[in-house]
């Protein structure tokens, strides 16, 4: 479950920087950050969609542009029954300063609410 917690944090932090940063040259179709790749999905006026898979899951991040809204669809290939689980959740952040995210939740379909921040609040993560 952790490391599930930390690939989330992770993508999240990638889609925000992402997203925010200004590029003069052509945006790269992948990006690796603290030996992590993430596949640039598609980055345009109206959307950045980054992805990241581990252990036979996949993490896609969109970033609306035009709402600024984050959603966050987790795929986890469950190869003994040929069978895909996806889960969708909506995702909201209180405080990102191109540098450190805090207050990170993700919102179920059934408006559960998961808060992905840190124990201690004063502690940031960091993208």
């Amino acid at each position: 479950m952790l490391k599930k917690l930390t690939s989330v944090l992770l993508i999240i932090s990638m889609l925000l920087t992402f997203s925010m940063s200004a590029f003069a040259s052509e945006k790269p179709n992948k990006i690796t950050s603290n030996g992590y790749t993430f596949d640039v999905i598609t980055d345009n006026t109206t959307e950045t969609q980054v992805s990241y898979s581990e252990n036979d899951t996949q993490y896609i991040a969109t970033f609306d542009k035009s709402s600024r809204e984050i959603s966050m669809e987790i795929i986890s290939d469950n190869s003994k029954n040929a069978n895909s689980n996806r889960e969708k959740y909506k995702v909201t952040v209180d405080d990102f300063d191109n540098k450190n995210i805090k207050g990170i939740k993700l919102i179920d379909k059934n408006k559960r609410v998961y808060n992905l921040d840190k124990p201690n609040n004063n502690e940031r993560v960091t993208a």
